[in-house]
């Protein structure tokens, strides 16, 4: 085996040199040694991406206050952000009248969206907070000691200077700006006004997304987003301005004069120009051109006159390509970036504004609502807001739909509702407290920290009415642990041995409708033939989507046993329902507080009737958690007590198991 010095001195000098050549191009890709593809006869070959030409503060300056496209493309963000606004909610009613008065007098909207205007513009731009909380501006902000909230400043990056940066190991801002160099852009104020201001007290919008190396080589601020698009915008006016030349020059006269070599030879300009003149003003009075149509005898040739017309058929869609580098550059689509109506059958651009508007939304959630909480929680200094409320930032829908397709989104939200209320996952006065709201008909119900408190108690109420159990009905002879009560002890004297049980050991019907099993519509059409209904069972097995169901057909007033979840305890709540019974001649009342309460009302009315249809739904049509499970047992408990007692005062029981 050679070694590899003695094979290198084998190689002619000029393959030496070749080979060193192709030492610095690539070798993984295609070639062809015939055509040159992928060889060093390729041009193609060297093309490179050239380093980035960064554009300087006075150019991105007049890009967006000359350029129409440019502009909108800084534009377009933050005016749809902040098109409708915003809502601020502390839990408070009063207290949030009180700081929206003050976002609108302090012009937070507008503010705002300048801040991230000049961000996308000059890669960075800042509001500064005119709070005063004692402390000098280079010190950090105590929003607890602020005394409100006086101005809000704008700054864009040329009005900034970071002075000083975060340097401790292990800080969660480390490599971030600690204090600024404010100055003001004011002729009217004094030049020399410079301040060094505390990043607290700046509310800091960013531009385009920017490497750390990068940044830090921009004096620790972003790009501008005009320079990625820079390029395409380019070519796009470019391209413009040529079509522009084109239209001017596109449509051109042609003379052919006789001897105009010879003429030129000759001196004799000024007979040609006068030629051309005279020509001109017969084309422009008699819309005609009169031409010398040549001598036979001396064999002069005749003039000629035509038009060259350059044909743009082709230009429009060319154009088309350079606009969509442009959108793809800012990430907007055209149907929003330039105004350009949908293109192609049955189309309506709505998924483009759709994808844009999440984008927007993405915005204002991740990228706005941080900023705003900062500038309302200094706000919130003043004495009527409690400072331990939670801040919620709410942005409006930007997109709108058709009345019709909005009635349909409704609708299937309202049918949602019901059946999360059914489930007992919400209460109806939380439905309609947040369907009342001007921004009320998202599809999730948010659930206050009261009303979680609320049922945190419902639930510590329900565990001990469970754990104190409710016995199993005992033989003839014997009683409900010694009377009609059970775990509520309701008290009265209601006695399983005043019955007859048939063969099997089971209650026999002494009167009233015999049990029977019916499908929805059947149990409807037994609801309807009385006109007092009470639905009860276990926990998720439909009991509110029935008795909705109900209220929607005859016109009946639904009353839910389980909206006094959380307000009542398990037994004051049944007591409530009981005393529901005789309230009305016509109603339907559903709940898994019926059994207890039916047992209440048979107690408290030892010899009166129950005019009424009493449907009980046995088995869940959902899967339930071990508590539900508890608790469906116990209710079964109750309903095997009562159910001879309804028969004996008459009512009408339907059952089913799903």
């Amino acid at each position: 085996m050679i070694s590899w010095k003695t094979a290198l001195a084998q190689v002619a000098p000029g393959r030496i040199s070749e080979i060193a050549r192709n030492l610095h191009e690539r070798l993984d890709t295609w070639q062809n040694d015939l055509t040159g593809f992928g060889t060093s006869r390729d041009k193609t070959a060297y093309t490179a991406f050239a380093g980035v030409q960064y554009l300087t503060d006075p150019q991105v300056a007049n890009l967006y206050h000359g350029d129409p496209i440019a502009a909108r493309m800084v534009d377009i963000v933050p005016d749809e952000c902040f098109r409708e606004g915003f809502t601020v909610d502390v839990g408070d009613e009063s207290a949030n009248a009180e700081l929206a008065e003050q976002l609108e007098q302090l012009g937070v909207r507008e503010h705002f969206a300048n801040g991230q205007r000049w961000g996308r513009a000059f890669g960075a731009g800042a509001l500064l907070i005119g709070a005063d909380d004692g402390r000098p501006a280079s010190a950090p902000l105590i929003p607890e000691r602020a005394k409100g909230v006086r101005y809000l400043y704008e700054l864009d990056k040329r009005l900034l200077y970071p002075l000083s940066w975060y340097r401790e190991p292990g800080h969660p801002k480390l490599g971030q700006p600690e204090t600024y160099i404010v100055s003001s852009a004011n002729g009217h104020v004094d030049s020399g006004a410079y301040s060094v201001v505390h990043e607290s007290r700046l509310i800091v919008f960013t531009g385009a997304t920017t490497g750390l190396w990068e940044k830090a080589n921009n004096n620790g601020f972003d790009r501008s987003v005009l320079q990625r698009a820079y390029e395409a915008l380019r070519a796009f006016n470019t391209g413009m301005k040529a079509v522009e030349v084109l239209m001017t020059d596109g449509n051109q006269a042609v003379y052919k004069l006789q001897g105009l070599a010879g003429l030129i030879a000759s001196n004799g300009e000024e007979a040609i120009r006068t030629r051309m003149q005279v020509m001109d003003m017969f084309r422009s009075v008699l819309r005609g051109i009169v031409l010398d149509a040549g001598d036979p005898d001396t064999k002069a040739g005749a003039e000629d006159f035509m038009r060259q017309t350059v044909s743009l058929a082709e230009y429009p869609q060319t154009l088309d390509r350079f606009m969509l580098q442009v959108c793809l550059a800012v990430q907007v689509p055209a149907t929003i970036l330039f105004g350009q109506s949908p293109a192609g059958m049955n189309a309506t651009g709505e998924s483009d504004f759709r994808w844009f508007y999440d984008r927007i939304r993405s915005t204002q959630q991740l990228y706005l609502t941080p900023r705003v909480r900062r500038l309302v929680r200094v706000m919130m200094a003043m004495k009527s807001i409690k400072r331990d409320s939670g801040i919620k930032i709410t942005w409006p829908s930007l997109w709108k739909d058709p009345p019709a397709v909005e009635a349909t989104r409704k609708k299937t939200i309202a049918e949602t509702d019901a059946i999360r209320i059914g489930t007992g996952e919400l209460l109806p006065e939380e439905v309609a407290l947040t369907r009342s709201q001007p921004n009320g008909w998202d599809i999730d119900v948010t659930i206050r920290p009261e009303g979680i408190e609320a049922r945190s108690k419902g639930l510590a109420a329900n565990e001990a009415d469970l754990a104190e159990g409710t016995p199993e009905p005992e033989p003839p002879g014997g009683g409900f642990g010694g009377g009609f009560g059970g775990g509520d002890a309701d008290g009265g004297n209601f006695d399983a041995g005043d019955y007859e049980r048939d063969d099997n050991g089971q209650f026999a019907s002494t009167g009233g409708e015999d049990p029977m099993r019916l499908d929805a519509d059947e149990l409807l059409t037994a609801i309807e033939a009385s006109t007092r209904s009470i639905i009860a069972g276990g926990p998720r097995t439909g009991k509110s989507t029935l008795a909705v169901r109900a209220s929607e057909r005859f016109k009946r007033t639904v009353r839910h046993a389980d909206s006094l979840v959380g307000k009542l305890n398990w037994s004051d709540s049944s007591a409530e329902v009981s005393r529901w019974l005789d309230d009305g001649d016509e109603y339907v009342i559903e709940g898994v507080t019926a059994p207890r309460a039916l047992r209440k009302w048979l107690a408290a009315n030892p010899d009166k009737k129950l005019d009424a249809t009493v449907v009980y739904l046995r088995d869940p049509l959902h899967a339930q958690t071990d508590g539900q499970r508890s608790m469906s047992k116990a209710i079964d408990s109750v309903w095997s007590q009562i159910k001879p007692e309804l028969l004996k005062r008459g009512a009408s029981i339907i059952e089913r198991d799903s």
